[in-house]
């Protein structure tokens, strides 16, 4: 229940789901994935392992990082029942080959084959950059910023490290690890520490560490609590429980408050104050400023050209408020001046249609300038030009 209450007044899942972006669904198909290989682990059947493989193709067709469920599926199969080695082994290769073949797949055509790794193309990771901000985005989640800024995020989890560590005898931790294989509790954990691996070496650090953009790291919260839970009931400090018992009742009434009345408090001050300014740091899309702006509103009246192209140097904006199909302007990391500015590259000839340009927070990509060998040909002309952003005619 106390899980629940954090999940649903959670700010970044609260957040994330405000946005336009595939990040709520992606955090759903994990949910049914660890559902799924729950049941597997208790009774080994084969439509629970089918689900897994479902809801992990499903998963990684969202998003790339749906790699850690194949992986998370690859581990439980090796761990469960009492088949023998080998055909545990088999069995998990074919899970992963046969549940990975459309990511693969995908990873070959999008990214192989038009000259990036099969990883795709992103900034670059900072493994120590990235270890510190997951702390403290996690420790975010569940203290008052003036806590954790005044304190620091690393004081606090080395405390509490310190207060377990020490104040727990030997038996309490070997009870606790053997814990650890019951079925609703191993997957959360082996996808846990997978999903956290990926965040430390493979996610681009220049993105993340940007404050409040959580929708890469808030994939790992149902699982962190279903682990934080289980610890936090199994050991037990003896420091606490030396304390008078009138003590222990007000720390636990104040841990309870903690739990449950801060993050409901927390959650509604957010949406009044999103709904009336926006959320500054994530969901820039879906904002009251900018629906009422006097860009959308050209935009939403517009006539766009049944046979011409929408270009945007913003996808999700352009389509959320057009609800067309847009297509991606031209990028490359070694030259954007040739790509942008060639005039046999971009717009190609006979080219129709419309460029939706947006500026300021809205304008992230550092790969897509503007193309002004375009403007300066004439086959770009400025229809509007507003706070957020101008609209161009594309005529070649």
């Amino acid at each position: 229940m106390l899980a629940s209450v954090l999940i649903a007044f959670s700010i970044p899942i609260l957040s994330v789901a405000s946005n336009v972006s595939s990040d709520p669904l992606f955090l759903l198909f994990v949910i049914l994935f660890l559902l799924a290989a729950k049941e597997f682990l208790s009774a080994e059947s084969i439509q629970a392992l089918g689900l897994m493989g479902l809801w992990a193709v499903l998963g990684s067709l969202t998003r790339f990082a749906g790699i850690s469920l194949l992986l998370t599926g690859f581990c439980l199969i090796l761990l469960s029942g009492h088949d023998a080695r080998f055909r545990k082994i088999l069995k998990s290769m074919g899970f992963f080959i046969v549940a990975g073949l459309p990511l693969f797949m995908w990873s070959y055509f999008h990214n192989y084959v038009n000259g990036f790794s099969l990883f795709g193309h992103h900034l670059p990771a900072v493994p120590l950059g990235n270890i510190d901000i997951t702390i403290t985005k996690i420790v975010a989640w569940f203290m008052p910023e003036s806590i954790w800024r005044f304190v620091g995020p690393w004081t606090i989890v080395l405390a509490i490290m310190i207060l377990f560590l020490t104040g727990n005898p030997k038996k309490d931790w070997t009870i606790w690890i053997r814990g650890f294989a019951d079925p609703g509790i191993l997957p959360n954990l082996l996808f846990l520490a997978i999903y956290s691996f990926m965040l430390v070496f493979y996610t681009s650090y220049f993105e993340a560490r940007v404050p409040g953009f959580d929708r890469i790291h808030v994939v790992i919260l149902p699982s962190l609590l279903i682990v934080l839970f289980y610890s936090f009931t199994v050991l037990i400090p003896k420091y606490l429980l030396l304390l008078p018992s009138i003590v222990q009742r007000f720390f636990y009434i104040g841990l309870l408050a903690l739990i449950i009345v801060f993050p409901i408090y927390r959650a509604q001050k957010y949406v009044r104050s999103a709904y009336q300014k926006g959320d500054t740091y994530y969901n820039y899309i879906n904002t009251r400023e900018l629906r009422e702006s006097e860009l959308i509103a050209y935009i939403q009246s517009a006539e766009f050209p049944d046979s011409g192209f929408v270009y945007s140097n913003n996808e999700a904006i352009a389509w959320f408020y057009t609800r067309r199909l847009i297509v991606d302007l031209p990028i490359n990391d070694t030259n954007y001046d040739k790509i942008m500015d060639e005039p046999e590259i971009w717009p190609n000839k006979g080219d129709t249609g419309m460029l939706l340009w947006f500026t300021g927070q809205l304008d992230y990509k550092p790969g897509i300038v503007f193309p002004e060998q375009a403007v300066r040909n004439g086959w770009l002309t400025l229809e509007f030009a507003g706070d957020y952003g101008d609209i161009y005619l594309i005529t070649r």
